[in-house]
């Protein structure tokens, strides 16, 4: 399971540009699709395989990838432009 990141860790993680290249790329009506079929693909289902530890990594890195880029989408832009705001003020 994915760790949240606290607000001081996702400013240094994430920047505004990047967010806002995700939130235009997967905000439209296409983006949205594709996010719902990558849900379909590699979240629905269970990553793990009692039998093949290799499979399991292996779905796991495809699932992980679909989680870090619904993070990126669900992140609050609100306290990273505060953030840059307050660091123009003080330069």
């Amino acid at each position: 399971m994915a760790r949240k990141l606290n607000d001081k860790q996702a400013l240094r993680k994430y920047s505004l540009e990047q967010i806002q290249r995700y939130r235009s790329c997967f905000g439209t009506d296409d983006g949205k699709w594709v996010l719902a079929d990558l849900q379909q693909e590699f979240a629905d289902r269970t990553s793990f395989d009692p039998t093949n530890q290799y499979a399991t990594a292996f779905w796991e890195g495809q699932r992980h990838v679909l989680l870090a880029i619904q993070a990126r989408l669900k992140f609050e832009t609100k306290p990273l432009i505060e953030e840059i705001l307050k660091n123009e003020e003080a330069e």
